[in-house]
């Protein structure tokens, strides 16, 4: 399910604890993984199998709604934090890490592999981690 982005505050607070629980549920997962995809196929036609936990992953952003509809290709603060290695997601409120997520989740359907990349060097773990910090969601007054 694609949430519009006008509508994702709505959205965001309507989310119940153990619901956002699922998602968290990934992080001791992703604390002790290092691989998170193989590739197969001849030498001509490689393609990428990603491991489980990149198929839950994006199975429940979709399911909670945190995929949003916006113009993920031009949105420069989310480049910049995918292009920094160290990028604190501290820093953004909810909804820029479901614009963060959606970006991941969306270039990967563009670029084979962007999505494991990101489990890789460990983004998708340090979001879900400032996510844990400002979850359940209430909307700012």
């Amino acid at each position: 399910m694609f949430t519009e982005e006008i509508q994702l505050e709505d959205h965001l607070v309507r989310i119940r604890m153990p619901d956002w629980q699922r998602l968290l549920d990934l992080i001791p997962i992703l604390e002790e993984k290092e691989s998170y995809g193989r590739w197969s196929g001849e030498e001509q036609q490689p393609y990428l199998i990603p491991a489980e936990e990149v198929r839950h992953f994006q199975d429940l952003v979709y399911d909670l709604g945190l995929v949003v509809v916006y113009d993920w290709s031009q949105w420069e603060k989310g480049h910049t934090a995918w292009r920094k290695k160290a990028y604190d997601f501290s820093r953004m409120d909810v909804p820029e890490i479901c614009k963060m997520i959606t970006l991941l989740v969306r270039a990967d359907r563009f670029t084979e592999g962007f999505l494991v990349e990101a489990f890789e060097r460990r983004v998708i773990l340090r979001i879900l981690l400032a996510l844990r910090q400002k979850v359940p969601y209430e909307r700012p007054l």
